[in-house]
């Protein structure tokens, strides 16, 4: 799986109407999310993780980043696919995407997925993700 859990691939392929450009600026500027959006008019960021635990990897570069965008009125969402193998310790094996906006990535970076102010979760795997309510909240998050 890619780094970013395959969710650029896969909010492409779920969301046909939307222009999806991947951004890769590691050597020009640091922090920038992993993806623009255009959906119906409404344009912005998403920054793409993935995670096995309630961890979630994000460099003090991209919550400046994501911190300056949204103090300047920029749409900005962290979507982070949580993917766990089934164990005795682990329990069932889980595929979900948590969405968050901007205004959370500090306390995505302090806390992980404990921080409680997410926009929207939906278990299992890609095909059973809520897409209707993705792209609603894709177009009115701040």
């Amino acid at each position: 799986m890619a780094t970013d859990g395959g969710l650029r691939q896969i909010f492409q392929s779920h969301l046909p109407d939307a222009d999806i450009v991947s951004v890769e600026t590691w050597s020009t500027g640091r922090g920038v999310p992993d993806f623009n959006y255009c959906l119906q008019g409404c344009e912005g960021w998403i920054e793409a993780k993935v995670t096995a635990g309630m961890a979630v990897g994000i460099r003090p570069e991209q919550v400046a980043w994501i911190e300056r965008r949204c103090r300047v009125g920029g749409r900005v969402l962290i979507a982070i696919r949580r993917t766990t193998l089934a164990g005795p310790r682990k329990g069932p094996a889980s595929d979900a995407l948590w969405l968050y906006g901007g205004h959370s990535v500090r306390a995505l970076h302090d806390v992980g997925l404990k921080h409680q102010d997410r926009l929207g979760y939906w278990a299992g795997s890609p095909a059973k993700w809520d897409w209707a309510e993705i792209r609603k909240i894709m177009m009115s998050s701040k």
